[in-house]
């Protein structure tokens, strides 16, 4: 493809690119300053935050985020029925959010009846935190779907601003404690959830019924996003379990200082990584489905995306051999970097896995995500063990290893699911495959 073909391409959607942009931009500056706050509270408290945000992903991966992609995979071909697709999202909403705060209130009256457990206090509180987070987390995909970047640009900003100040306002009065925490970031991001909901002209539907034509997109949406279950489960194996187990084989400081080089990572791979894939996600998926599908632009969109994760990646990885120390400190405290000479495996490792998400875009694209069941569930439990018995051997530097193997062996199980679509495909077709 020839370079003029690229430019037009970005050209077609530079005012949305540009929306987009300027939002992830506001967010990741603000989140890199709600880091920086929480983490003056200190690592047992920072290191509660991180195992705060591991179940909030646990819901993410096996609940909120399979059916938020099939949602979104599914919103062109409801485009002209809105009103069937907005009120399927509603009921699943209520449902959905309705079974974590039910999670919540078993899991209190199991703490009341069993001894003293900080686990039981430490996951009730995850479980409120999640239920808000997800309930506005949830519209961000959809906002994008419905080409709204302008609108999804301004709350984001917005929640994130209001969340800084009254964190900053919380270590100002010396109030800066974990349930704060919880606390702030639950009311306004419950808020934030509503104005999406009304940004996207959706009229809250009371009730937890499917009807009629209701019935028929969510049958649909759970047979396309069944397999992200699964999928999302390995997943949280592969990128959270690790938290856990260092909480019990080290300790809850160790919890925080590789929470404060997790979050470089986002900042300077995951973010980036999912910014790129949002925006192309719905390019992509448009130019597979629809009346006229472009597989070839499809294919090209996946390409750019897999490259560019790749390069930035690795290049996050070079950048915190020489400046790693630097950058924790930036975002926390000297105390948080005492483990700071692993942060470049770490990234290492995770660029990989991100590289290996990109390719995945492929099956997706095809509604095949089915073929990378294996692959991930694989990776997954192979994972756990990785971190499990490197960590209890080496400590501290057994977890490095452990995410270099894990990315590593995650990339190339990925690369051979995609090697089998193709060997599928009839030579010369451009249809999806069924």
């Amino acid at each position: 493809m020839k370079l003029s073909e690229i430019t037009q391409k970005f050209s077609e959607n530079k005012a949305e690119l540009f929306w987009f942009l300027q939002g992830q931009a506001f967010v990741f500056i603000l989140n890199i300053a709600m880091i920086k706050i929480i983490s003056q509270a200190g690592t047992e408290v920072y290191g509660n935050y991180v195992l705060v945000l591991t179940i909030s992903a646990f819901a993410s991966q096996i609940l909120f985020g399979p059916f938020q992609q099939g949602f979104i995979r599914k919103y062109f071909d409801y485009e002209k029925t809105l009103p069937v697709f907005n009120n399927t999202i509603v009921v699943f909403l209520n449902r959905a959010l309705m079974a974590v705060l039910i999670s919540a209130a078993l899991v209190l009256l199991i703490s009341k009846a069993a001894p003293a457990n900080s686990f039981y206090t430490l996951l009730f509180f995850g479980l409120i935190f999640t239920a808000a987070q997800k309930f506005t987390e949830f519209f961000n995909g959809i906002l994008n779907a419905a080409r709204k970047r302008k609108e999804n640009s301004v709350l984001q900003t917005g929640e994130k601003i209001v969340i800084t100040a009254l964190l900053l306002g919380a270590l100002y009065f010396s109030q800066m404690t974990f349930l704060v925490i919880i606390f702030i970031f639950s009311v306004i991001n419950f808020l934030s959830g509503s104005l999406k909901l009304r940004i996207l002209g959706i009229r809250e539907k009371s009730g937890f019924r499917f009807s009629g034509e209701e019935k028929i997109l969510i049958t649909d949406i759970v047979k396309y996003s069944a397999p992200f279950i699964i999928w999302g489960a390995a997943g949280w194996l592969q990128l959270n379990s690790e938290k856990w187990i260092v909480n019990g084989l080290l300790s809850l400081d160790d919890v925080a200082y590789y929470g404060i080089m997790i979050s470089l990572v986002n900042a300077f791979i995951a973010v980036p990584s999912n910014i790129i894939s949002e925006f192309f996600t719905p390019l992509i998926f448009k130019n597979f489905s629809g009346e006229n599908p472009d597989i070839k632009k499809g294919r090209f969109y996946i390409m750019i995306t897999t490259l560019t994760v790749m390069i930035l990646g690795f290049g996050a990885g070079v950048l915190f051999i020489f400046t790693g120390e630097f950058f924790i400190t930036l975002i926390s405290n000297k105390s948080y970097t005492l483990q700071a000479a692993y942060l470049a495996p770490i990234a290492f490792g995770n660029a990989l896995f991100y590289a290996g998400q990109t390719l995945a875009l492929k099956g997706l694209a095809l509604n095949r995500p089915g073929i990378y069941m294996i692959p991930k569930i694989l990776t997954g439990v192979i994972s756990v063990g990785l971190y499990y018995f490197l960590i209890k051997i080496y400590g501290f530097a057994g977890l490095g290893y452990a995410v270099i193997i894990s990315g590593s062996f995650y990339l190339a199980v990925t690369y051979i699911a995609n090697l089998t679509l193709e060997m599928k495909r009839k030579p010369g077709s451009e249809k999806t495959i069924k």
